[in-house]
């Protein structure tokens, strides 16, 4: 199933599911490596919703 043709908001929770998903996993790591995950996710993020 390709995301372009899933409604936006299944897209938009699918995102914020891994986002939330990756978070749980890099909780061990250091907190500079996972806030620049999350800077690279929003800005995916926010280049979506564009």
């Amino acid at each position: 199933k390709s995301i372009f043709n899933a409604p936006l908001q299944e897209l938009v929770e699918s995102i914020l599911d891994k986002i939330k998903l990756s978070d749980e996993l890099g909780a061990k790591k250091s907190a500079h490596a996972l806030a620049n995950k999350k800077g690279k996710q929003l800005k995916l993020l926010s280049a979506i919703l564009r």
